[in-house]
């Protein structure tokens, strides 16, 4: 069930926003993109479509985040940036983002995730 919040219900305690793009999302990579908001804050990075959570996982939970080429639109070649993680469940499935700028945006996640002491 997707949830629908408010700005203020989606943070959680001490959790705030360090950046917000508007990008195209991709559960596949190849055909069916969505178009809406993703929000890294210091805690999660989430993909919001009309103010509800589409996709949403931990930063301590990403496996891999990287900058890929694939066909997008009419099988013309982008790079977009793609992401796994280590939880499973719905929502839970690697992704591809489609935004301006997509080093920028690997580049403020990586160094979003926590290091491990």
């Amino acid at each position: 069930m997707k949830k629908c919040l408010t700005e203020v219900e989606l943070l959680t305690n001490k959790e705030r926003i360090i950046f917000q793009q508007q990008v195209m999302y991709s559960t596949s990579g190849n055909s069916f993109w969505k178009a809406g908001s993703l929000r890294l804050t210091n805690k999660r990075l989430l993909f919001f479509q009309h103010k509800s959570i589409i996709y949403e996982v931990s930063l301590d939970q990403i496996k891999e985040v990287r900058l890929i080429t694939k066909p997008y639109i009419l099988g013309v070649q982008k790079p977009m940036l793609y992401l796994s993680s280590r939880e499973r469940g719905k929502g839970k499935l690697p992704a591809w983002f489609v935004a301006d700028n997509p080093e920028r945006l690997i580049k403020m996640i990586v160094e979003a995730i926590p290091t491990k002491e």
